[in-house]
């Protein structure tokens, strides 16, 4: 296997910014999609990483994604916020309904949102991290992809057909000492992009992850685009969250342009003393860190927090990447004259 790159994650974030805002991003804008990407990167989520940003590319040349589209309030209540992200980029969009429905709850103890037509979001747990950041608990749904079939990827449980969103269930509370704790994943066996990052590779799926067409297990990732699908999770378990967070984005929302999302925010403060609240969940959490391990796993761990020692230790040692990977960046960038920085590694 060809050994990866090694690019430090500040270089990399300016470098990220520079192709999104010569591809037509404002400033502002492309540093939040960077931001993004890099933080993934930096926490091993390489599917959600700067492996996106050739796409984003074409799909800005194809007129899919407004690069300069900013949110505009359809719906706004004392509790509930609805946004339409104006086919611009969703980690903008969500990033700011996520500001501004955390804000909400800050004076009515809870409160929810919504962003429709809005585009790729990237990794859900990064905004997660920022609510939780602020004493509160949230938790974010997506959903709504039966509406364009192009963007449905996973067949019901017992079926082949792709009918269904990978659907992302993300949670995310305040742990103290501990940071914030976040379960983000997909209600499919895998996101779409995992799978990619496979292809990317040259690499083989875990088995239970895709049917073919035909509805045959696969390991090849080229069967996924070969008109297979992805899994549910945890068989009809995942598909029953899966088809909630459906109802949530498709139905309660409308249409959607890719995904819509459903974010609900409780706020610490109006259940009672967020302090004491803070050191009861610190002790929960201290007993769970130091329950004895099962055979075959070496500790107990929280959700998160082994993407929270891999940023540490990629922040020291620079994020690895794949030189095919590195290769499509580069070849993005070119494409749209984008100036990179000399910090940045050629090949």
């Amino acid at each position: 296997m060809t050994p990866s790159l090694r690019v430090e994650p500040e270089p990399l974030r300016d470098g990220v910014t520079a192709v999104l805002t010569a591809a037509g991003a404002p400033a502002d804008i492309a540093a939040v999609v960077a931001d993004t990407l890099v933080d993934s990167d930096l926490k091993g989520v390489e599917s959600h990483g700067i492996l996106r940003v050739p796409h984003y590319v074409q799909l800005i040349r194809e007129g899919y994604i407004e690069p300069a589209g900013r949110p505009v309030a359809r719906q706004d209540q004392a509790a509930l916020l609805v946004l339409d992200g104006q086919r611009g980029f969703g980690h903008f969009a969500l990033g700011e309904l996520c500001d501004r429905v955390a804000a909400k709850a800050t004076r009515t103890g809870i409160a929810f949102g919504g962003l429709v037509n809005a585009t790729h979001t990237g990794r859900i747990g990064w905004f997660a991290e920022r609510v939780a950041a602020r004493a509160q608990a949230v938790q974010i749904q997506g959903g709504g992809a039966h509406h364009n079939p192009q963007h449905a990827a996973v067949a019901p449980f017992g079926g082949r057909a792709r009918l269904l969103g990978t659907n992302p269930f993300t949670v995310g509370w305040p742990g103290g000492r501990f940071g914030a704790i976040v379960a983000d994943f997909s209600t499919s066996a895998a996101a779409e992009g995992k799978v990619r990052f496979y292809r990317e590779r040259g690499r083989t799926l875990p088995p239970g992850w895709i049917v073919t067409a035909d509805g045959a297990p696969a390991t090849d990732p080229h069967a996924l685009y070969a008109g297979g699908a992805i899994l549910p999770m945890g068989a009809h378990k995942g598909y029953g969250l899966n088809l909630f967070n459906e109802f949530l984005g498709g139905i309660l929302l409308g249409r959607a342009y890719e995904l819509n999302w459903i974010l609900t925010v409780l706020d610490m403060n109006a259940f009672g003393d967020a302090a004491a609240m803070q050191q009861a969940a610190e002790a929960w959490l201290a007993r769970i860190k130091a329950s004895p391990p099962a055979q075959g796993h070496d500790a107990v761990w929280l959700p998160g927090e082994k993407e929270f020692l891999t940023a540490r230790q990629r922040r020291r040692a620079g994020i690895p990447v794949a030189p095919a990977i590195w290769r499509q960046f580069l070849q993005a960038a070119a494409a749209v004259n984008a100036e990179l920085s000399p910090a940045l590694p050629r090949l």
